[in-house]
């Protein structure tokens, strides 16, 4: 992908902020162990079987997509056979300029090995302002002791003859924080005219929140949502809505930033991979819902402003919604410094 390209879609965001790139976990193992996004699974049940539906009452097919595992979902939407026109595997240039990938299997390849021009890009982006940094700085304190090398030399133990007679000053953790799970939903479905910018730009301060609850041990459990209704309307009924969760990492799963920035961020994930998703369905789901190009009016269905996921979806969720909406946005934000602020406090009652 073209740098300067990316560049020139991140444009400014006019916040004022440090800088950083996490350090980065290592590379997979060869060895066909699969691995949630952005992470190193620890136990992953390999069935075989395609994802679990939930049928409902109205319709006899399939409206809720549920996939517990990366790889698995990875797996299903790469298939093969024609059943229409498929947006997801265009490959004229106004698909790159809407999803940043010149084809499908492109796009495939950044999902599965992780998308380094993003870590790139991260270092462009203002760190949103979670005070994450000085909260983990407050936990260390400096500490003097001594040892056969240092900065100065303590005259007393030299005439005693004390080998460690040097002294040294070396920052010790005061305290540790105390380790937390928190259930995360993302909401990354966008409709087709939001900029690719925007989901650039949406996408690295997600990546931000993310990091900053797991540097303060604050253990994230990711699932994220896609949803599309099949009128072009406002007015929901559920039973006209497609629905698609995926968990991308569990909380015990160690963070790979190329590849849990591709599912944040990275506009291939909603207009490539879960088109392919809602692709892979029968003509009945297709016809229904408008999953194919040549489809008048409205193709794909659309994007549904007030949506939100199922109540045991979000149960003591935190809620990320999607681009576009800044004022639910930042209340997720000043929810997150929260919970880091509390981490903080835990941690000083346990001095």
């Amino acid at each position: 992908m073209d740098m300067n390209w990316l560049e020139n879609h991140l444009g400014s965001l006019g916040y004022a902020g440090d800088f950083y790139i996490p350090s980065s976990g290592g590379a997979g193992n060869g060895n066909g162990t699969q691995k949630s996004a952005g992470s190193e699974q620890i136990k992953v049940k390999d069935t075989g079987q395609p994802p679990r539906v939930v049928q409902t009452d109205k319709y006899d097919f399939p409206r809720i997509q549920k996939f517990f595992e990366w790889d698995q979902f990875l797996d299903w939407v790469d298939w093969r056979g024609r059943k229409g026109k498929r947006a997801s595997q265009e490959t004229d240039y106004k698909a790159y300029d809407r999803t940043l990938t010149s084809s499908f299997q492109e796009a495939m390849g950044l999902a599965r090995y992780g998308w380094q021009n993003g870590l790139l890009a991260l270092k462009n982006i203002p760190q949103i302002d979670i005070p994450v940094k000085q909260i983990i700085q407050q936990s260390y304190n400096m500490q003097a002791r001594y040892d056969v090398a240092g900065g100065t030399v303590n005259v007393g133990r030299y005439l005693m003859g004390m080998p460690d007679c040097m002294r040294r000053t070396s920052s010790v953790q005061a305290h540790c924080l105390p380790a937390r799970i928190q259930k995360v939903v993302i909401i990354g479905d966008f409709d087709c005219e939001t900029a690719t910018g925007t989901v650039l730009k949406h996408g690295f301060m997600v990546y931000q929140i993310i990091d900053a609850l797991e540097r303060a041990n604050i253990q994230t459990e990711i699932t994220v949502a896609f949803h599309t209704n099949k009128h072009k309307m406002y007015a929901i009924d559920d039973f006209d809505t497609y629905e698609t969760y995926i968990k991308i990492k569990e909380p015990t799963d160690t963070i790979y930033p190329e590849k849990l920035l591709f599912c944040l961020a990275h506009p291939s994930m909603m207009r490539r991979l879960v088109l392919s998703e809602w692709e892979r369905n029968s003509w009945d789901v297709r016809q229904f819902f408008k999953f194919y190009t040549d489809s008048i009016p409205g193709g794909y269905g659309r994007h549904i402003p007030t949506w939100l996921p199922s109540s045991n979806i979000i149960q003591d969720a935190l809620v990320i919604p999607s681009p576009g909406h800044s004022v639910e946005f930042n209340q997720a934000v000043d929810l997150v410094r929260k919970m880091i602020t509390n981490q903080y406090e835990k941690a000083r009652q346990l001095r």
